[in-house]
């Protein structure tokens, strides 16, 4: 918990809403996760590329200065930055999936020009 509260959430409400919605995954499941991820990206060759890319400005895990700087030297990526936001965005500030299906959303306002 205290990982989630010092790295995932801003606030105790915030975590509270994130405990509430959060899966219950072992830490195992998620090491099996990321070690099948790993295997996946070794097995093939293909970039993955994006159209659109949604960013925190205040991500605790990942460092925004690095994501916008990778992102933003793709391409055909569209980078959106969410204000505020922690690494999960879905707790907070994405309410509705709809929302991030639908390129017209508050979410996309932000757009950062290359």
């Amino acid at each position: 918990m205290d990982f989630r509260r010092n790295y995932l959430c801003f606030s105790d409400e915030e975590l509270e809403l994130f405990n509430k919605y959060s899966c219950r995954r072992s830490s195992l499941s998620c090491s099996e996760e990321i070690d099948a991820l790993y295997k996946y990206y070794k097995e093939h060759t293909v970039d993955f590329i994006f159209d659109k890319v949604l960013l925190s400005d205040s991500d605790r895990i990942f460092k925004p200065k690095y994501e916008l700087e990778y992102y933003l030297g793709l391409k055909s990526t569209e980078v959106y930055r969410i204000e505020n936001a922690n690494h999960n965005i879905f707790t907070v500030h994405l309410k509705d999936f709809d929302d991030l299906l639908n390129p017209s959303s508050a979410i996309y306002s932000k757009r950062i020009v290359k």
